[in-house]
């Protein structure tokens, strides 16, 4: 049974008939948000500068769908896990014990011959401990995303419809100096310029695995390298620009281990910190497609300069 755990090495199931659900794995999953990060915001320049010499992750608040076939031993489920503040939660359907703290109960549905209810839980420990591997998919496929040089492909992700379209929307216009006068209609506004402020970008994502060992350990590399020090640099092959920017939440929407095979979908979303819609490139290619490459082995031949 997937859902079946351990608490503090004690079997939920046998000792309480408690299982998780069938969607509770997936706030398990989800990651934690970044901490606020200090900015200066210059009304003369496009988007924000962001200290990111130190970003922290906070505490993940997770929600967790439980089953129960005993109704009378929920309560003592509830007892056990709130005699004190941490619990062990081992799940060896998917290879992991997660440190949670019991913080509210969201809901309670009675049933003739059993319960469901939903626990709220914080997980105060991200990442503690943590030694990092790089990450090794066994699904070789090029995702055409790349956080710094590294395609998002090596940690076993895909990049799901909808995401392009996030990353070149427009961003809102900061506002000029605008003078609005009670007696007058109407307004005076600095339309002299046009900046454009930061904008969050959800990049939906499915991260796959053939093994839990293999999943635990590009999920964990992935939430690693998004959080380094200083910005990140992502890179589209669709639109190819790089564009700056710092890892902020994470949504997760589903969990599916099954046939040897583990599925996650989530929502990444990302501070672009600056960001301005261009217009089209024409770059030099051969009959195959190819882009023709300079001598410094970097630079493509931009043809829309002789338009």
């Amino acid at each position: 049974m997937i859902g079946r755990f351990n608490i503090d090495g004690i079997d939920a199931y046998e000792q309480f008939g408690i299982f998780i659900a069938d969607t509770g794995l997936v706030g398990l999953l989800q990651y934690p948000a970044l901490k606020k990060v200090d900015s200066n915001d210059w009304p003369e320049e496009d988007g924000e500068e962001f200290d990111l010499s130190a970003p922290a992750l906070e505490t993940k608040t997770l929600q967790i769908k439980f089953a129960s076939h005993k109704a009378n031993r929920v309560g003592a489920f509830i007892e056990k896990i709130s005699d004190k503040s941490y619990h062990d939660f081992e799940v060896p359907a998917i290879k992991q014990t997660f440190r949670l703290r019991l913080t509210d109960q969201q809901s309670l549905v009675l049933y003739l011959r059993g319960k469901t209810f939903t626990l709220q839980f914080a997980d105060d420990f991200p990442l503690r401990g943590y030694t990092y591997l790089a990450p090794q998919s066994t699904m070789n496929r090029v995702c055409g995303y790349e956080i710094d040089g590294v395609d998002l492909g090596q940690y076993g992700v895909s990049i799901l419809e909808g995401s392009l379209a996030e990353i070149e929307k427009s961003p809102a216009v900061k506002q000029n100096l605008l003078l609005n006068f009670q007696r007058e209609s109407g307004a005076i506004y600095d339309g002299e310029f046009v900046v454009f402020k930061a904008k969050d970008v959800n990049l939906k994502c499915a991260l796959r695995a053939t093994t839990a060992e293999e999943f635990w350990r590009n999920y964990k590399a992935l939430l690693f390298d998004l959080t380094r020090a200083e910005e990140r640099q992502l890179y589209v092959n669709k639109t190819g620009y790089e564009y700056p920017c710092y890892y902020k939440s994470c949504t997760s929407s589903k969990f599916l281990p099954m046939r040897g095979r583990i599925w996650w979908v989530f929502d990444l979303t990302l501070v672009f910190t600056s960001f301005r819609v261009r217009g089209e490139e024409y770059l030099l290619a051969s009959e195959n497609g190819m882009l023709i490459i300079t001598e410094d082995d970097q630079s493509a031949i931009n043809l829309s300069i002789y338009d």
